[in-house]
């Protein structure tokens, strides 16, 4: 089967779409924990910028956690309750899928954790969220956690237990061209979304018919959208980093400690590092831990590592595209 309806579109959007609703569907606050508790990524905040930058839907979508709704209310107009869950398959799939999930309320999040973590079984999982009709999405299909290898053979298998697959601002052209491919082959819909961290809401969104957000969605579902989408670049992942190293090494923009910050860089050496700076006196870090902060600024400046993290997804992508022609007809 063969989805023709969706596509991308990059430029902003213009008639016949301009009436259409808008929403970035994949944002994450202060509650998930590898983001630092700077204003800018505060639930109320995030919520405002969405508005102001015409969202007409905005989801939140932490880590394994709902408490950011907690803190801004879990009925508010143009915000849909959501989450991102982490799956470890260890028969179905053998690396962690995020899935995120929509319209759900706090009994139904325990049940989804539940799930997760203790029948850990994608099947189970989506049988759920079918028995319950709640929209859920296959984040960044090609993406494993840090000290993971992805199968790509168990992507291809279990994405057609989703309606929709993302293409995600923090992967590189390459790869999501290769998220595309697969949603068109399985005619599946397609989403375009931040996955912000940072802050940066809206700079990808997607764009629909729909009143209310299950008819928003179910148009996705059918192809009948438009993906404004933007890819990671050297540049934007130089800002990225550059923003955190400045807020890691300055935690006087921090609004409140956060004991469980936790970056998982996959590097034990730089994750003792954030460590060490975590449990730092917030108004008085030691010299050398600001000497060693401005050495990484200087090193993420080079856009070193930015070109080796594109380089490597890049190289990820050509092996998923030669993948995908060899077993996909």
């Amino acid at each position: 089967m063969n989805n023709k309806n969706a596509f991308i579109a990059p430029v902003e959007l213009s008639a016949p779409f301009k009436y259409w609703k808008k929403a970035d569907l994949h944002v994450h606050t202060w509650h998930s924990e590898d983001v630092m508790p700077t204003a800018d990524v505060s639930p109320s905040a995030l919520y405002n910028k969405a508005l102001e930058l015409g969202m007409d839907y905005i989801s939140f979508t932490d880590h394994d956690t709902m408490n950011a709704y907690n803190e801004i209310g879990w009925s508010r107009e143009h915000l849909i309750t959501g989450v991102e869950v982490r799956l470890l398959d260890p028969v179905n799939i053998g690396h962690t899928l995020h899935i995120n999930i929509y319209a759900l309320n706090l009994g139904q999040f325990l049940e989804i954790q539940t799930i997760c973590n203790k029948a850990r079984s994608i099947q189970i999982l989506v049988d759920y969220l079918l028995a319950e009709d709640l929209p859920y999405t296959y984040n960044h299909p090609f993406w494993a956690e840090a000290g993971e290898t992805i199968n790509i053979q168990s992507v291809f298998d279990i994405a057609p237990l989703f309606p929709v697959l993302e293409y995600n601002k923090g992967r590189v052209a390459h790869l999501n061209q290769q998220a595309v491919s697969l949603a068109r082959h399985l005619g599946k819909g397609l989403v375009a979304n931040t996955d912000t961290h940072s802050g940066h809401i809206g700079e990808a969104f997607t764009a629909a018919p729909g009143e209310t957000f299950r008819d928003f969605f179910s148009h996705i579902r059918i192809g009948q959208s438009v993906l404004h989408h933007v890819d990671m670049t050297p540049n934007t992942f130089t800002w990225e980093l550059r923003h955190r190293i400045h807020h890691l090494f300055n935690r006087r923009t921090w609004l409140f400690d956060k004991p469980d910050f936790n970056l998982d860089t996959g590097s034990v050496k730089l994750d003792q590092i954030i460590d060490k700076v975590i449990s730092s006196p917030k108004e008085n870090m030691a010299l050398g831990l600001r000497v060693l902060g401005q050495a990484m600024d200087l090193i993420a400046r080079t856009r070193f590592p930015a070109l080796l993290f594109i380089k490597n997804q890049q190289r990820l992508g050509k092996g998923i595209e030669t993948w995908l022609a060899e077993h996909v007809s």
